[in-house]
């Protein structure tokens, strides 16, 4: 039977990003299901005027600006720490 493999520990700091980023993503997505579902003012619509998996659909009025300042803020944030978990010199030492 094979004896247990002994590879190298992820570095602290490639962790904390990885960390940072998986919470960032899940403060993105929670502030999003709070948000209308449409990002401009649209009209809903009912079940029976075209098929929805979500059954009626009301009006959305849209998001605002300060919610699509955010949710920006957020995406640049998401971008940034993906950014920095993928460039992160730990990934230079691993053979493909």
């Amino acid at each position: 039977m094979p004896g247990p493999t002994t590879a190298p520990a992820f570095p602290d700091d490639l962790l904390q990003l990885q960390e940072r980023l998986h919470r960032a993503h899940a403060e993105h997505r929670a502030y999003l299901a709070e948000l209308p579902w449409s990002v401009e003012p649209m009209a809903g619509w009912t079940c029976a005027e075209r098929f929805s998996h979500r059954g009626d659909v009301p009006d959305s009025p849209g998001w605002s600006d300060e919610q699509k300042e955010t949710v920006e803020r957020m995406r640049a944030e998401l971008r940034e720490l993906s950014t920095a978990v993928i460039d992160h010199p730990h990934w230079a030492t691993r053979s493909a």
